[in-house]
């Protein structure tokens, strides 16, 4: 594994390598501002390839990382009712994942507050799905050096020090206009009058 440790963005080349290594459906570790996750193009292949790495149930869907409004509205195909958007809008980019649905079905939206995460996602020209860079069960790594049991399955791992928040973010479901905390983070649930 390529490991690239920065205190700053990350140079053209840099981007680039790692742009190159997702599209080529290899994995990656890089930061954002709760924990390190670990990503990879969202394709079948993949898709399996984290669950092996994690050695996580295949029950426990990912969520899709994104870097910009663009990309949530080409996921979700500008299908998300405006008051879900608003609610979205008033978090995002932060620590939260939303669960909306849509007509491809159920998907969990992660926009991360994170300069080299947006710097990466937004520079990503196809669907980026994640999760924290641990295995199953095991504590969320706020540091690059707690995920080195999966490194022996990744291509490139950025490392940023410690992560801003040190704690998962916070999933909230959107369906019909009704807001439903499936795990609370770093933000409570009563931010959201739940």
């Amino acid at each position: 594994m390529l490991i690239i440790k920065t205190n700053d963005l990350l140079t053209e080349n840099e981007l680039n390598e790692i742009v190159l290594a997702l599209d080529s459906n290899e994995l990656i570790i890089f930061p954002t501002e709760t924990v390190y996750g670990i990503a990879g193009k969202d394709v079948p292949e993949v898709v399996e390839k984290l669950y092996a790495a994690k050695q996580r149930p295949e029950n426990k869907p990912y969520s899709y990382h994104v870097g910009s409004w663009l990309q949530i509205q080409e996921l979700t195909q500008n299908q998300i009712s405006k008051n879900i958007q608003n609610i979205m809008q008033k978090w995002l980019p932060g620590p939260v994942t939303f669960v909306v649905d849509t007509s491809n079905g159920t998907k969990g939206i992660r926009f991360p507050d994170q300069p080299i995460a947006t710097q990466i996602l937004s520079t990503c020209n196809f669907p980026v799905v994640a999760t924290s860079a641990n295995l199953s069960g095991n504590e969320s790594p706020t540091n690059f050096e707690m995920t080195k049991a999966l490194w022996k399955h990744v291509k490139i791992g950025i490392d940023n020090g410690e992560t801003k928040l040190k704690g998962d973010s916070t999933v909230i479901q959107l369906k019909n206009n009704k807001l439903t905390c499936l795990r609370e983070g770093i933000v409570p649930k009563s931010e959201f009058c739940l």
